[in-house]
Parts: C-alpha cells; sequence; structure tokens
C-alpha cells in the first residue's frame, strides 16, 4: 500500500522552504507520493484527499504565527485521520510556542499530532540592501542550519514517517511542544503587556525609492496583507494600517526600490534578542 503526504508551509525569506524541501525528499526517497505546497497557493484539487501525514511549517514573526499563515491555515479543509508533524524556522530570537500553536491549528482539522520542532535558520531581519542581520552573525543564526541539524531533522521525519507506515498513530501530548519556545522570564512579562501588533510598531515602516521602482508590481504580489498598491498613475502607497512591517516586500523587490531604517532594524532585533534563551534547533516527538 502506498503512502501520500501533503508537506505544507509559509515562507517569505526562503528559510522555511528550505525546511520543507528537506522533508519533501525525505518521504520520496521512502516511495511516498508526496505534494509541496506555499500555503498560498493551496488548492485542494491539487492534492490527495486523504493525506496519511500533513506536514507544516511557518516561520516566526513578531514572536508568533504569521497572521496571514494563520489565515491560511483555517481555510485549509479537514484532514480527519492524517498524522501530523509542524515546525517553526526562526533567527534566534523570541519563539512563543509557535509549533505548539500550529498543532492546535492542525487538531481542529482533524489531525493527530506526532511530533514537532523549531529550527534554527538565518534571521530573515533585513539590515541592508539584500543583506539578513543572519547572514552576518552567529549570535542571529549565521551558518544554520548545520548539517548536523539538517541530518537530526531528516532522521525525525523519517521516524514519524515509519509510525504512519507501521499504523503507530498514537497522538503525543502536545503540551510537550509547548517546551519549544525560547522567551525568557522578561519575553513572560511583556507577553503580557505587549501584542504582535505593539512589537511590530516598533520597528520602522517601509520606504519607496521612486527612482529605482520600475513598476512591476512584484511587492504588490508578495503582500499577503494587501497593504500595497498602485494607482492609475502608477503611484506606489502603502497602507500602514495593513502593513504588517514583515519586510517580505523589500527581499522580494528586485530593484532595491524599498527599503526601511536599516539601523532602526539592526537595533530593534538586538533588543528583542535580550529576551530569547536556549535559541537552538529542538525536537519533539
Amino acid at each position: 500500500m502506498g503512502f501520500s503526504a501533503q508537506v505544507l508551509y509559509y515562507s517569505s525569506s526562503g528559510n522555511t522552504r528550505r525546511m520543507a524541501m528537506e522533508a519533501r525528499d525525505v518521504l520520496k526517497e521512502m516511495r511516498w507520493d508526496v505534494s509541496m505546497r506555499h500555503l498560498r497557493s493551496y488548492k485542494q484539487t491539487a492534492h490527495a484527499s486523504d493525506p496519511d501525514l500533513i506536514i507544516l511549517g511557518v516561520p516566526v514573526q513578531y514572536w508568533e504565527i504569521p497572521d496571514a499563515a494563520v489565515r491560511m491555515i483555517r481555510a485549509l479543509p479537514q484532514f480527519e485521520g492524517a498524522a501530523g508533524f509542524v515546525f517553526s524556522t526562526y533567527g534566534k530570537c523570541v519563539c512563543n510556542c509557535v509549533p505548539y500553536d500550529l498543532a492546535v491549528e492542525l487538531q481542529a482539522k482533524g489531525v493527530s499530532i506526532l511530533g514537532g520542532a523549531q529550527i534554527v535558520m538565518p534571521n530573515s531581519s533585513p539590515v541592508g540592501e539584500n543583506t539578513r542581520i543572519g547572514d552576518l552573525e552567529e549570535s542571529f543564526g549565521k551558518g544554520e542550519p548545520t548539517e548536523t541539524n539538517v541530518a537530526r531533522y531528516r532522521a525525525v521525519i523519517h521516524r514519524i514517517a515509519k509510525r504512519v507506515e507501521n499504523r503507530d498513530l498514537d497522538e503525543m501530548d502536545t503540551d510537550r511542544l509547548k517546551d519549544l519556545h525560547t522567551g525568557n522570564a522578561l519575553a513572560a512579562l511583556m507577553d503580557v503587556f505587549s501584542t504582535a501588533d505593539m512589537r511590530r510598531g516598533s520597528m520602522p515602516q517601509v520606504q519607496h525609492g521612486e527612482g529605482k521602482c520600475t513598476l512591476c508590481r512584484k511587492c504588490m504580489k508578495l503582500c499577503d496583507y494587501r497593504a500595497i498598491s498602485f494607482s492609475e498613475d502608477d503611484e506606489f502607497s502603502i497602507d500602514q494600517k495593513r502593513c504588517k512591517v514583515c519586510y517580505q516586500c523589500i527581499a522580494g523587490c528586485p530593484t532595491n526600490a524599498l527599503s526601511t531604517e536599516w539601523e532602526q532594524v539592526s537595533s530593534g532585533s538586538r533588543f528583542i534578542h535580550r529576551f530569547s534563551r536556549n535559541t537552538e534547533t529542538l525536537f519533539v516527538t
């Protein structure tokens, strides 16, 4: 009997997509029927209707699941009877139990959770044109994931798949996934008095350089919050109330027409880093 899996991910920098591809490759080597899709492009008709395994991964943004990813996950169909594995990617800053939150979302879809992970990747905060802070400093994930951590991740995916093949589908105690967080005592205190929107508000807004813009509108297509628009006269505008300051548009602009206050991003990232602890790749199965 053949087995099928859906590997679903949300990614703006490519970090989460890379780990989704690793999971896909492991399952293909095991001769599974595997489909892999960004949540943005998920179409139910393009996938097996009754997958045996769902793997779901997202990045951490402002300590939580990105708002757009939550919306897309909740739009997914039911996967009654499927097993599940969840993972988050983050750049050695604060991660608020994101794997646990993902597990709760999948459980609402009828999925039994067998494991989860938090995976260190280069921090994607932009600190210059085509430069992320995670490309520069080990304390923000430079050099990650290491070969060892990739091998560990692949081994966990293989083990989860073997459990599915052997019909060993007893769900884990998902409360154990709450251990996959990196917030220290100060972060816990901040959670009481701040929200993701408040944390976003401390970061600089996106700026548009008209002289560099070729009106390709790629930024508008990339924005999952519909914050970017162009007028009939090709004037760029960004709705600050809609913008989630994810900087996905900056990363995707082919001409570097979009930018921000790089130094403020750098100092903001370093400030947030002070609230983190145990910033390493961890697995729970």
